[in-house]
């Protein structure tokens, strides 16, 4: 069984919803045993510099998540769990949605 803390980061020079092959959109991504969607359980998982723009995660459990230097432009977190997720130099514009009560420039992100 892999453990969750050690996996590739996410880099892609597209938006990860896009198919690679006809640049059209999927409903869902599996990358690296992670699954991107809302309500994803995404505990830990090293997201670091991805490329999640306007990403629907919508209620995802981001708990210990590592977003740092991703791309969050457009990104709908909402009720997502972002516990303890680690989100320094993160960017992120004014359409990103985030969990209410949550303090973005407070999480070291930086909005565009």
């Amino acid at each position: 069984m892999r453990s969750k803390h050690h996996c590739r980061a996410i880099t892609a020079a597209r938006p990860f919803w896009l198919s690679r092959e006809l640049g059209r959109n999927v409903g869902a991504v599996e990358d690296n045993g992670y699954k991107i969607e809302p309500g994803a359980n995404l505990d830990g998982a090293n997201l670091q510099q991805a490329n999640l723009q306007q990403a629907s995660l919508t209620g995802a459990n981001l708990t210990e998540a590592n977003l740092y230097v991703a791309n969050l432009q457009g990104a709908h977190l909402s009720g997502a769990n972002l516990q303890g997720a680690y989100l320094r130099r993160a960017e992120a514009d004014q359409d990103t949605q985030w969990p209410l009560s949550f303090d973005p420039v407070a999480a070291g992100v930086i909005i565009e």
